[in-house]
């Protein structure tokens, strides 16, 4: 738990180095992923394609 404080660093697309924390990094990271779901189950609605359920709860049945 401690380790979701330390510093990292990634350099931008622009050449930047910039400095964030873990935590701030998996926050970005889930919040993609539910981006990217989000677009999926969009796509699927827009062909008439009922979206299977994507939940964690489900895929651990």
């Amino acid at each position: 738990m401690e380790d979701l404080g330390k510093t990292v660093f990634r350099t931008n697309n622009d050449g930047m180095r910039r400095a964030c924390n873990v935590k701030d990094v998996l926050l970005h990271v889930i919040a993609e992923e539910l981006h990217h779901r989000g677009e999926i189950m969009a796509f699927l609605w827009q062909m008439n394609i009922k979206p299977t359920d994507m939940g964690w709860l489900s895929v651990m049945k």
